[in-house]
């Protein structure tokens, strides 16, 4: 367990962060298709995402021992069990700690959730296939900065694609992860109605 789930002004820390980011996704995600849509090559793409409340866990990198569901449910009503808390052993693993940053994975996505709010922004890009450690995505949407990054997949033969991994930047960016510009950025509900433009 990471020492920020010790003492309780560091379980308060954690779990503001949580509720910032379920704040985020129910804003902009939850029961809607989001649509990115970039330029490559003089031709025009576009990711359709979905965003799944049991997914929520993942995308902070960690486990709950009462199940994924419940622990959307818990970050919401601010009763997180940080007992049944556990982080898997990569995020418990620290990046380079030669080069004086002696944080944990965990912690970086964590501080990494601080610029979330850019991934449905114009400072947005989005990267094509690739593999980051064992993340294998369909798609990236990045922030400008290097710190945040939400992969997506298609799951179980979908249309659409779902995010499968929250992935701080840091130490991770080549050329091959700057992306493209978006052209435009729009969500509908499921059902392709009430659409919502945001550039």
């Amino acid at each position: 367990m990471q020492k920020e789930f010790f003492t309780k002004d560091g379980r308060q820390r954690v779990l503001y962060q949580w509720q910032q980011s379920a704040n985020f996704f129910s804003k902009h995600f939850v029961d809607k298709l989001v649509t990115y849509k970039y330029k490559k090559d003089n031709h025009c793409y576009e990711a359709v995402i979905r965003f799944q409340k049991h997914n929520f866990q993942h995308l902070m990198g960690i486990t709950y021992k009462h199940g994924a569901q419940k622990f959307w449910t818990h970050v919401n009503k601010n009763n997180v069990d940080f007992e049944a808390v556990v982080i898997n052993n990569y995020n418990a693993k620290r990046y380079k700690p030669n080069s004086g940053d002696f944080r944990s994975v965990f912690q970086k996505k964590l501080a990494a959730l601080q610029d979330i709010n850019v991934l449905t922004t114009n400072k947005a890009r989005i990267c094509e296939q690739g593999k980051i450690g064992k993340i294998i995505f369909d798609h990236l949407i990045r922030s400008n900065r290097l710190t945040i990054a939400l992969a997506t997949k298609e799951l179980n033969n979908s249309k659409n694609e779902f995010f499968i991994s929250n992935i701080n930047l840091n130490y991770q960016l080549s050329k091959k992860l700057n992306g493209y510009k978006l052209i435009s950025l729009y969500s509908s509900d499921l059902k392709g109605d009430n659409v919502k433009t945001y550039f």
